[in-house]
């Protein structure tokens, strides 16, 4: 072949990379320009580890981002100069060579990529700009179904008068090849937006054991008058359940909570007591998936959100469902944002070619909960049986998704409330739709479910808290800051949680009947209420109880279980990533100083010297009944300002000098003891008591989970507390 026919044959090739290249750069442009530049700078990677970031996990895994997005870009071009390529010899009476038909097809392509980004993933940056355009139109018809029939026809016709005009007569091997290449390009890009979702059969003798966190989900729900209808698919099942209406979590964090689920501790006896801890600062012994492995179950573990909660294999799962875990979903979860990546993100193309964005609900302006449940349909298998623990995060803040509608917020204080309810509407229909694939699946046939939320959720409002709030006209600091979770020990709805048991088929036999349980229980006692229920024999003494007693209405233990004091604690809040703040670069990198990355295996950890500062600048709290004495961090001054709180007597709490008398407040003197007793490695010599005063910094701190409340004194005068 010569020279000359070899360039004939690849005309216009070399400019369709050199325009799908401007397509790629320009897709990321705006991180030079708008302040993300900290991220290519490699400023905020600098800081996590003083070697050289391209040596080390992070830099492979954006390595492999970048290649990515290269090959996906380079394979539009391609696409395009395909069909350029097919048009010229199906039209080959039309004057247009084949750099113009390029220039046509190009064209055609970027307008239906921006157009469909926009459409599907509207809170895209350059989605935000088109998506009333693109989801605009007549006759039930949208802009973007109307470019995509006719895109889709024009390339058809092309691909298939070209075919006809090369095989309707004598076919040459040579002149085919570009046609069949065209041909496949376009069967291959309509089967990369297709899944196939894998079947199972269950052949289980014993019950399977499935535990359905549900992220920052309030226990009120079924009970809301305020909202109702909200949570329709949760309510159908709770009413189906025997449910603990007084449950709560030792501390409102989804990995401290589900090291406690897992092991039946307390956070301080496992020393879980902070996000992304070092594995040697942590004894969690016996775990609850070991045993069940040990018991002949298979276990699994699935999650759509792992920034801040890396739970693999080594917690005694023999397959884990998640996204990819490590530096790369922090910051890739911030940079993947591109018209053409974003429309193969949630296919299975993208899950092989964006690992930490395909079906990651951190990467929340691309997350598209539908599939995730694709994605347990194809990996989940119920052969024999099987433990299964998921956890579903699109409650979390901040509350979006891929489709979200824009929320109308008339007031600031009104944010995190007006964007938490469409959440939990929407992570509704998705419990829904697990319980449907698992059903399917054959699971269902025989199996213990347990649905449960790892913490719940303040939303800024008055009822929030059990303070005598006035309101924010008068006092904004009051209650704006209650909000999230973790963030403080005087907000019920933080720590307190959803806690159901549910049987199916056989399974079913090992519960009540449906009802309500009042007795005061905690995510410790999932574990040990488990390995009774199987004989598991778990080898570690449990911090929790089981709640067998409880579901055979056993007197004596109701009454036990009624005099027990429960704990609960606050935990790190980086400013960025509390509901109603934005989380900005500058914010990432100021979070990020409080942790180091591991060069070899990518991951993110919180710095070994920070964890006894973060300990000391907590709340912590012992609760029994309508009882509390919590122990708030000094704003000013070291140690801790105590305090005592019985909403049944006052919504007012009292300041705590020291211990209380025995005689006269038996009940606080028992929670002083307790809390003491729990917390004495966090409290230590800081457990002074601070003097009340009067705290103009309020509000800056209050990003780090304080609040300011009224406090009566007992002089009758009323100060302001800043904790």
């Amino acid at each position: 072949m010569s020279t000359d026919s070899r360039s004939s044959r690849l005309e216009a090739l070399p400019a369709a990379l050199a325009v799908a290249v401007g397509l790629l750069v320009a897709s990321f442009g705006h991180w030079l320009i708008d302040g993300g530049g900290a991220l290519p700078s490699g400023s905020m990677l600098q800081g996590l580890n003083p070697s050289t970031i391209w040596s080390t996990q992070i830099g492979l895994d954006l390595a492999q981002f970048a290649l990515s997005q290269l090959v996906l870009h380079l394979a539009f071009g391609i696409c395009a100069w395909l069909l350029a390529c097919a048009a010229r010899h199906a039209w080959p009476k039309y004057p247009a060579s084949r750099t113009t038909w390029l220039a046509l097809w190009l064209l055609l392509g970027t307008f239906w990529v921006l157009i469909a980004n926009a459409a599907h993933y509207p809170r895209s940056r350059l989605g935000d700009h088109l998506y009333v355009f693109a989801r605009s139109g007549w006759a039930g018809w949208t802009v973007l179904d109307t470019v995509s029939a006719l895109v889709g026809a024009l390339a058809l016709a092309t691909v298939g008068t070209a075919a006809y005009r090369q095989f309707g007569g004598r076919p040459s091997r040579g002149n085919a090849s570009w046609l069949t290449a065209a041909s496949l390009t376009l069967v291959a890009t309509g089967t990369a937006f297709v899944t196939q979702p894998a079947a199972g059969l269950d052949v289980a003798t014993r019950p399977h054991v499935i535990l359905l966190g549900l992220d920052s989900m309030r226990c009120d729900l079924s009970q809301s008058d305020t909202q109702p209808g909200l949570a329709p698919n949760l309510n159908r099942f709770l009413a189906a359940s025997t449910r603990f209406d007084d449950a709560m979590t030792p501390l409102a964090r989804t990995f401290p909570s589900w090291m406690s689920i897992l092991t039946g501790k307390h956070p301080h006896t496992t020393g879980a007591v902070v996000n992304l801890l070092h594995a040697d600062q942590m004894k969690l012994g016996d775990t609850l998936p070991a045993a069940m492995r040990r018991a002949g179950y298979r276990t699994v573990f699935g999650i759509d959100e792992v920034r801040f909660a890396n739970i693999d294999e080594s917690y005694g799962f023999d397959q884990t469902i998640t996204p990819r875990m490590g530096a790369g979903d922090f910051l890739l979860g911030m940079l993947n944002d591109a018209p053409l990546s974003n429309l193969v993100a949630n296919t299975r193309l993208g899950q092989w070619l964006f690992p930490f964005t395909h079906a990651n609900r951190a990467a929340s302006t691309l997350y598209d909960p539908d599939t995730y449940v694709e994605r347990l349909d194809r990996e989940l298998e119920f052969d024999r049986p099987t433990f299964l623990a998921l956890h579903l995060t699109l409650a979390h803040w901040p509350y979006v998704w891929a489709d979200a509608s824009n929320v109308d917020v008339s007031t600031p204080e009104n944010w995190t409330a007006a964007h938490y309810w469409p959440a939990v509407q929407r992570v509704d229909r998705q419990f829904a739709d697990v319980l449907a694939m698992l059903e399917r699946k054959g699971a269902l046939r025989n199996a213990l479910v347990v649905v449960l939320s790892d913490h719940g959720e303040a939303i800024g409002q008055p009822g929030d808290s059990p303070w005598a709030m006035t309101g924010p006209e008068e006092d904004p600091y009051a209650w704006k800051y209650i909000t999230g979770h973790g963030t403080s020990v005087l907000s019920p709805h933080q720590y307190r949680v959803l806690l159901a048991l549910r049987g199916f088929g056989p399974a079913q036999g090992l519960l009540p009947a449906p009802g309500a349980v009042a007795a005061p229980t905690s995510l410790e006692d999932i574990a040990p209420t488990l390995d009774a229920w199987l004989n598991l024999r778990m080898r570690d003494t449990f911090d929790g109880r089981s709640l067998l007693p409880l579901l055979h209405a056993d007197k004596t233990a109701t009454a036990d279980f009624a005099d027990r004091i429960r704990f609960t604690e606050t935990e790190f809040n980086p400013r960025g990533f509390l509901p109603g703040q934005r989380q900005t670069g500058s914010a990432m990198v100021e979070a990020l100083r409080f942790y180091e990355l591991d060069a070899d295996s990518g991951r993110v950890y919180i710095r070994r010297s920070e964890r006894p500062r973060l300990l000391r600048e907590r709340q912590y709290a012992a609760t029994r009944g309508t009882e509390m004495v919590a122990a708030i961090p000094g704003a000013l001054s070291p140690g801790f300002r105590f305090i005592h709180l019985d909403t049944a007597r006052s919504s007012l709490p009292q300041h705590l000098d020291g211990p209380p008398d025995p005689q006269s407040a038996p009940g606080a003197a028992a929670l002083w003891t307790a809390l003491h007793r729990r917390f004495g490695e966090a409290l230590g010599a800081g457990s002074t008591v601070a003097q009340l005063a009067d705290e103009p910094q309020a509000e800056d701190r209050a990003g780090r989970g304080q609040a300011t409340v009224g406090l009566k004194v007992a002089d009758g005068v009323t100060q302001r507390v800043t904790f």
